[in-house]
């Protein structure tokens, strides 16, 4: 289970709360077609297949008129039928950019896919990496192939779970019986062992915490309680170790409480979302982005403004959050109107240089730029 959970948790979490298009002049649109294409979970199952090869890579199958092979001409692209999400594992490189005065000399350009007994040859510019960890040296191959999650946490959780193996076994023998027998090295050397044995089973056989346990007056039969002391810690520590390497706290990889005087684990929330917002940042947005102008590209989509993709926040704020906030931001702004107060009351600004600080700072009050019509002053009739 905590093999796959450090992958499909973060994988999951991370476009849970989904995105919204801004400023666009009409992003439903681009939303229904989001849907359609399976987008965030495509996004969702490439960033599992990044963290647990190394890469993955989406490709989208657009209806442009040529080939896989050929560069994609985005002006072209009439519909999008679907995407494809593959690991970097299925792909080689085919050829490779050879004019050496440009600058994409020696990058691949034609890439080979496989799966199963299947195979595509498909152009770079169809390829919508997302790359794995980074590494120290750049791979000469596939430059967006990077470092598997899954190959630097194996040994931690493997040691992780053979720490629970060998605690139960602890556990199983915490209870040890001894039996003392007169004359029992005598009777092993004159070959009784079986009545030994026969003897040591009847008595373990009645045993348990309700019944007494009967045995001859020269024989002594006593049970060991063993000590399970920092059995705990050391699991504990086994997880901290899991923890570390992968960047899921442990209160959320598995499920424990925080513990200790004014624990909340708020910072172990934190610490997650901040991890969350990287794997965002650094392999989600570049990818979603390239779909977002392939989606915009199709017919019938090409009249939206302009747009960036901007993610709902990982964590909900809740109703007591949220007047704290208003209250917080409210006494902000009125020692800002405080202050502008007195600055124009010692003329060190004019009245209007203090409204349009207002304005600019968002804290107008229904304030505008348009002067103030005079009131109407009615007849004397």
């Amino acid at each position: 289970g905590i093999y796959a959970r450090v992958i499909d948790k973060p994988a999951g979490d991370a476009v849970a709360r989904g995105f919204d298009l801004v400023e666009g002049d009409d992003d439903k649109a681009a939303q229904a077609e989001f849907d359609r294409l399976q987008v965030l979970p495509n996004l969702s199952n490439a960033l599992r297949l990044s963290m647990l090869s190394g890469g993955a890579a989406l490709i989208p199958i657009c209806d442009d008129a040529a080939s896989m092979a050929a560069p994609l001409n985005a002006d072209r692209v009439r519909k999008i039928s679907g995407i494809r999400v593959f690991s970097v594992d299925d792909f080689t490189v085919r050829q490779k950019y050879g004019d050496i005065t440009k600058e994409n000399y020696g990058e691949p350009e034609l890439y080979e896919v496989r799966r199963g007994t299947s195979h595509l040859v498909v152009h770079a510019s169809r390829i919508i990496p997302v790359p794995g960890d980074p590494l120290a040296l750049v791979s000469e191959d596939i430059p967006w192939k990077g470092r598997a999650v899954a190959s630097r946490l194996y040994a931690s959780i493997s040691r992780w779970s053979s720490a629970l193996d060998y605690s139960l076994e602890i556990l199983k023998r915490k209870q040890q019986a001894v039996h003392r027998m007169k004359g029992l090295a005598d009777a092993i050397s004159n070959n009784l062992e079986s009545e030994v044995r026969q003897r040591v089973a009847l008595v373990d056989g009645v045993r348990n915490a309700l019944n007494g346990v009967t045995v001859d007056a020269d024989d002594d039969y006593t049970v060991i309680d063993l000590s399970t002391g920092g059995i705990r810690e050391l699991i504990a520590e086994y997880q901290i170790a899991v923890s570390a390497e992968c960047g899921i706290p442990v209160a959320i990889l598995f499920g424990r409480s925080a513990a200790g005087m004014n624990a909340t684990g708020e910072a172990d929330f934190e610490a997650y979302y901040d991890y969350l917002e990287a794997l965002q940042r650094t392999k989600l947005t570049p990818a979603l982005e390239r779909i977002t102008e392939l989606v915009l590209a199709q017919d019938g989509m090409r009249d939206i403004g302009d747009w960036f993709i901007q993610w709902k926040p990982l964590q909900s704020t809740t109703e007591k959050q949220q007047a704290d906030l208003d209250k917080a931001q409210a006494e902000a702004r009125a020692i800002q109107a405080a202050t502008l107060d007195k600055l124009i009351a010692s003329d060190m600004l004019s009245a209007e240089e203090g409204r349009a600080s207002l304005i600019e700072n968002g804290n107008h009050y229904g304030i505008t730029n348009e002067a103030t019509p005079p009131l109407s002053v009615p007849d004397a009739d």
